[in-house]
Order: C-alpha cells, then sequence, then structure tokens
C-alpha cells in the first residue's frame, strides 16, 4: 500500500445518498440511551439529580451512580489498570470527582430523541472545581492529584536507552534541540460508533 493510490469504495453509496445510518434503522419499541457528562475538567460532584428527568413523558429511565449502587462497574482496562504503572479505575458513571470534559456521570433512556434530549437537559449536576490539569507539564508540577494516594500524576514511566547517546552527541558535527508539539488527532465520521440491540 505504501505508496500506491488505491480506488476508494465507499463514496459512491454516500453521494448518491445510499449511505445508512444508526438513525436509519427503526424497530417497534424502540428506545434511545443518552448520556449527561461533565463539563468540567476536574471536580468534585457535589449532586446528579435524575428525578426531574424521570417524571418527563417518554423517559423510560434516568440513572447515575448512585442508583446503580454497589453494581455500578468499572470500564474494564487494559492490563486491570495497573501495567506496569500505578493502579486506577476508570467508572462506568462517575461518583464522586470527574477527571475529564465529557467523562459520563448519568444515563438516560427514552422513547424518542427528542424525549431523549429533553430529559437530559433536565439532569442537574453541580460541581465543586478542582484544578483542571490541561497539559502533562501542568499535571506534574501540580500539587492536585487525579488519583487518591497518586504521589504526583504520572500513570506509567518508560525510560528505554539503545547504544551510547552522550557519546554521539558529543562527536557529533550538529546537535538540534528542538521540543515538537504533535496535536491530538481524531477521525471525523459521517456517523459516530453507535450500536441497536
Amino acid at each position: 500500500m505504501i505508496g500506491a493510490s488505491p480506488r476508494r469504495k465507499e463514496d459512491q453509496r454516500l453521494l448518491r445518498g445510499g449511505g445508512r445510518f444508526l438513525d436509519d434503522l427503526t424497530r417497534d419499541g424502540l428506545v434511545h440511551l443518552g448520556v449527561v457528562r461533565s463539563v468540567e475538567a476536574h471536580a468534585r460532584v457535589t449532586k446528579v439529580a435524575t428525578e426531574a428527568a424521570r417524571r418527563l413523558p417518554g423517559v423510560v429511565l434516568a440513572w447515575s451512580a448512585a442508583d446503580l449502587g454497589a453494581i455500578a462497574p468499572d470500564v474494564p482496562t487494559a492490563y486491570g489498570g495497573a501495567h506496569k504503572g500505578r493502579p486506577w479505575a476508570q467508572p462506568v458513571l462517575a461518583r464522586e470527582l470527574v477527571r475529564y470534559v465529557g467523562e459520563p456521570l448519568a444515563v438516560v433512556v427514552a422513547e424518542s430523541l427528542a424525549q431523549l434530549a429533553d430529559a437530559l437537559d433536565a439532569v442537574t449536576v453541580e460541581y465543586e472545581p478542582l484544578p483542571a490539569l490541561a497539559t502533562a507539564e501542568a499535571a506534574l508540577a501540580s500539587p492536585a492529584r487525579l488519583h487518591e494516594g497518586w504521589p504526583d500524576n504520572a500513570a506509567l514511566v518508560a525510560r528505554g536507552a539503545v547504544g551510547d547517546a552522550e557519546r554521539a552527541l558529543a562527536g557529533a558535527h550538529l546537535v538540534v534541540h528542538e521540543r515538537l508539539r504533535h496535536p491530538r488527532l481524531s477521525a471525523v465520521p459521517i456517523e459516530t460508533r453507535g450500536a441497536l440491540a
């Protein structure tokens, strides 16, 4: 594939309006699930109120971590969340603390997308903001900790060496020192991940 220009296969159906997306699939009794996500990058969660959402027409359920009680699981993590690093857990629904914008706090299920949108807006979340650690440098310099019991905010330290770098640099005709930043990359699909079950 390197150097090749393969012909695209997916364009014709999309250009002709023949794409098939999750919202094109309908079934009798179909309900829709939405997620209430944190608007804070780092905060204590003091309240997640789902009662108003539950009372709305067409709402099947609205749950927070408190509603799930002891059965609220953690998201399965690679290597149990502790491969060569410090142990950590990612809850399915945040309970007392959010660590990033978009962290799930509650789920709502409703009979229509319009009812779902209204119900998501009806869930009330209250926060006590904590210092946001927006960069690796800020996270390493801050006394705030994302995970309780960690001495700092480094999940994993990896070191490696091949050859004698110091000797090679000392004998080089030219040494360039530069700091390079690489942006986060993401695909931009017409439809994000979804499932019909």
